[in-house]
């Protein structure tokens, strides 16, 4: 359960075995790493968790061992994070984001990138269909107007021609980024 709430409450960000094993022993438990991979591992067969591959963007190579977990359903999210904040609820919104893609038969990843002067840039979705791809940032109500100018940053410093987009935030298309309004 404490490693479920753990998760519920970074929904969407990077956890590797060790960073789960040193929250818990913050907090005065002991787990190894290959435990808590055996939980993940269980949890991802049941459905419960959806580990989200992380993609260098530069090297179009997937980095291994480490994860951005969603959980499978929205509803078992939400029990396990009670009274959840803005920044929650923005997590919240990226997790039924990630579901309706998946849900649609796009392959998730999130995108990971360098610009000038080892700036990462990340990309909320990478999605592949076969023969296509999007871009997607998810930006919610809580982000503050300088992070809400990083993450289209991000998007347009991706040098190809597939479609990004923005969901959550008015955008008014001068870039090439389009909103998708929820």
């Amino acid at each position: 359960r404490r490693m479920l709430e753990l998760i519920a409450r970074h929904t969407g960000e990077a956890l590797s075995a060790r960073q789960i094993c040193g929250a818990f022993s913050g907090e005065g438990y002991a787990v190894s790493p290959q435990a808590i991979l055996d939980y993940l591992g269980f949890c991802r067969g049941s459905g419960l968790l959806m580990p989200v591959p992380i993609l260098d963007m530069q090297k179009n190579v997937e980095l291994a061992s480490i994860y951005c977990w969603y959980f499978g359903d929205q509803g078992l999210r939400n029990a396990f994070v009670p009274g959840e904040n803005p920044a929650g609820i923005d997590r919240a919104l990226a997790n039924l984001v990630c579901l309706r893609l998946v849900g649609d038969g796009w392959k998730v990843r999130i995108g990971r990138g360098f610009s000038g002067r080892n700036l990462r840039e990340d990309v909320g979705f990478v999605c592949d269909k076969p023969g296509k791809r999007i871009y997607l940032q998810v930006v919610g109500g809580s982000v503050p107007p300088g992070e809400r100018q990083r993450r289209r940053r991000a998007l347009l410093a991706v040098r190809d021609a597939w479609p990004k987009f923005v969901a959550g935030a008015v955008s008014d298309e001068a870039d090439g980024i389009r909103p998708i309004f929820i």
